[in-house]
């Protein structure tokens, strides 16, 4: 058994466990696994960074679909839409808490004797693994967002109302400006 340790200085001490075990069943045949538990704190960008700007353009689906919901094709093709353009505002979240993850593998070796050493020496693997994180860093992104109004949108909204498809035009319906780019 491994115990790895970390003293990262704004999360205190931190010790994660790592068990491994090997056996060779017969003269070439092993079956090997393991289990152990991860933890990363996040950096100090992803912590500190001031906010900042850049430009950025995606497909706004929430208004694609409301443009082909007024042009009376609510089942037309949303790749026609064009782009939105908008600044895309990152910074840092001092309130980011670390990943953690618990993994294990399990696979089996296999180097077959039988083969003639002419041939050099065969090995054949084959693994399994299985890695579940929790509370994974990184930036959810403007584009994520996007589709995110539109989901939420299409699961609070069963169809918009006669008042939402006359408001969809360039005069009258007010565009998207800047999208948050927090790290969560």
């Amino acid at each position: 058994m491994l115990i790895l340790s970390s003293s990262p200085r704004d999360f205190g001490s931190i010790a994660k466990p790592k068990v491994a075990a090997a056996w060779d069943v017969v003269d070439g045949v092993r079956l090997r696994g393991s289990w152990s538990q991860g933890f990363r704190a996040p950096n100090l960008e992803q912590v500190n960074t001031t906010q900042y700007a850049r430009l950025g353009s995606s497909q706004d689906f929430y208004r694609c679909q409301a443009s082909l919901d007024k042009a009376g094709n609510p089942t037309g093709n949303i790749a026609s839409c064009g782009n939105t353009a908008y600044s895309i505002l990152i910074a840092g979240n001092p309130n980011l808490k670390p990943e953690t993850s618990t993994n294990w593998t399990a696979g089996i070796v296999l180097q077959p004797k039988f083969i003639p050493s002419r041939f050099g020496r065969v090995t054949v693997t084959a693994d399994f693994w299985s890695i579940h994180q929790v509370g994974i860093v990184g930036q959810f992104g403007p584009a994520n967002a996007l589709v995110l109004i539109a989901a939420i949108s299409s699961v609070v909204k069963v169809a918009m109302s006669a008042v939402e498809r006359a408001l969809i035009s360039a005069d009258v319906m007010a565009p998207i400006w800047a999208l948050p780019s927090a790290l969560i």
